[in-house]
This record gives structure tokens, C-alpha cells and sequence, in this order.
């Protein structure tokens, strides 16, 4: 989203997204396209990187691959809802 207020070229900023996926272009691809259309956009290789992440409150939105290596993108999830302040 644009500001509408500024110069054309400022993009407003959103809040923050996790990118968690062990395979770089593919983070790279979701990276790009969340930060033009103004998210802070985060990365995790893994799951161990995502869950720690995630316990520090660093992200607003998590995108997520199941099928992480080591730690499940399941086990991710249930430290997403763990973690969460919204209810389920």
C-alpha cells in the first residue's frame, strides 16, 4: 500500500512476516513480494530459527512450510498458536 500522504516512491509499512522455508528461493520469491506491497519481511531456514523467532514476538503473520526438515512446519504451528495472542 502506498502512502497517500508522501511521495509516490515511500511505501507504507505493514507489520511484520515470518517467512519460514529451508529453501532459499523460495524465501526469496515470498520475501520480495510481501516487502513491495510494504511488510517487514523476516526469514527462517528452519524451524529451530522459526520457533525461536516466534518466542521473541518478532513477527505479526507467520507464511509457513510444513514439510520443514528436523521440526516439523506442525510443530512450528502449534509454537505459533502457543505464542499467540489471538484465540482460537
Amino acid at each position: 500500500m502506498r502512502s497517500s500522504t508522501g511521495p509516490s516512491n515511500v511505501i507504507e509499512r505493514h507489520g511484520s512476516v515470518l517467512v519460514v522455508d529451508d529453501d532459499a528461493s523460495v524465501r526469496m520469491i515470498a520475501s520480495d513480494a510481501l516487502s513491495a506491497e510494504g511488510y517487514n519481511v523476516l526469514e527462517a531456514p528452519n524451524g529451530k530459527v522459526a520457533e525461536r523467532m516466534i518466542r521473541e514476538g518478532q513477527a505479526d503473520a507467520v507464511v509457513l512450510d510444513l514439510g520443514l526438515p528436523e521440526i516439523s512446519g506442525l510443530d512450528v504451528l502449534t509454537c505459533v498458536r502457543d505464542f499467540s495472542e489471538v484465540q482460537s
